[in-house]
């Protein structure tokens, strides 16, 4: 699992003008929560921010805060609507042996037969929410789409992850390969010259 090491410093002022002079500054208001840490503000640098939400897989962001680190994952991100600013971090911390709720990025590998046979592959689900344990977690789920034909679908339920709980309703797309209408429309052709 790739870890990700942030730097951050204790934040000891609080309320609009204080996130405000930190922006100026370059610097992201943060906080550190979980369950058994007790919630602490923190500023980390704007590259750091901007280094974690240019991530395409799960990771663990490692936060150092002085003499002490806390591994953690991204819970949320939050942006400004109109500049795509970073305005905050949340980083939750996880214990062994309990199970986190996270988001991670499903990959599709293989050629689908359909696609062969004149169809386009469409993506669904970029990321699927699951439930796992901190040592089980991977980076991605990665999906072999080979098998799917002209108008098949691989769904949530489909996905078997040993371990994890997902989220999701089963009967929700992950992938589908889709008929073009310039191949519906021969097939349908073929159909009726029979």
């Amino acid at each position: 699992m790739k870890v990700i090491e942030i730097k951050a410093e204790e934040r000891t002022d609080f309320g609009r003008r204080a996130s405000r002079r930190a922006r100026k500054e370059k610097r992201v208001p943060a906080v550190i929560y979980g369950p058994d840490t007790e919630p602490i503000h923190i500023y980390i640098s704007r590259h750091d921010a901007e280094v974690l939400t240019k991530q395409a897989k799960a990771f663990i962001a490692r936060v150092v805060l002085e003499d002490k680190q806390y591994d953690t994952i991204v819970k949320e991100i939050q942006f400004h609507p109109v500049t795509d600013e970073v305005l905050h971090v949340d980083f939750q911390t996880f214990v062994k042996g309990r199970p986190i709720t996270l988001e991670v990025p499903v990959e599709l590998v293989g050629t689908p037969e359909g696609v062969v046979k004149g169809g386009v592959l469409i993506r669904k689900l970029r990321k699927v929410r699951v439930q796992v344990l901190p040592e089980q977690l991977k980076e991605s789920i990665v999906l072999d789409v080979s098998h799917l034909d002209l108008g098949q679908s691989l769904r949530v339920g489909d996905i078997e992850m040993e371990g994890w709980r997902i989220l999701h309703r089963p009967e929700v797309p992950v992938a589908t390969v889709e008929i073009p209408r310039r191949l519906l429309a021969q097939m349908r052709e073929e159909e009726e010259s029979k």
